[in-house]
């Protein structure tokens, strides 16, 4: 998995290429939670090269979303493949998250 972030004059972007399992998802919640001390409100994360996420990885965005709140900052997922856009639905992280089409 690699993650490259961006920043832009109203928002980061977080891109995350490959897939989010077990250690991924635990880089990629700590590469979200360093974020807090950010400038942005929103920290968009694009999910449109990412293949597969399991428990671990839906658990780390959602930890991430939670620690991310407490300083007035929230987490927008971007782009995800159908069938993840599917595993976010019957999960009910699309309740934790806004989910976009693209970013």
């Amino acid at each position: 998995m690699k993650i490259k972030i961006k920043e832009d004059r109203n928002n980061i972007f977080v891109r995350v290429s490959g897939d989010i399992y077990s250690v991924n998802g635990i880089k990629l919640s700590k590469t979200l939670e360093n974020l807090q001390a950010s400038k942005y409100e929103k920290i968009i994360v694009d999910l449109s090269n990412v293949g597969y996420i399991d428990s671990c990885g839906i658990g780390g965005l959602i930890y991430s979303q939670k620690i991310l709140q407490k300083h007035n900052k929230k987490i927008v997922l971007s782009a995800p493949l159908d069938y993840i856009r599917i595993l976010f639905r019957d999960c009910a992280v699309e309740k934790a998250f806004e989910v976009i089409s693209n970013v």
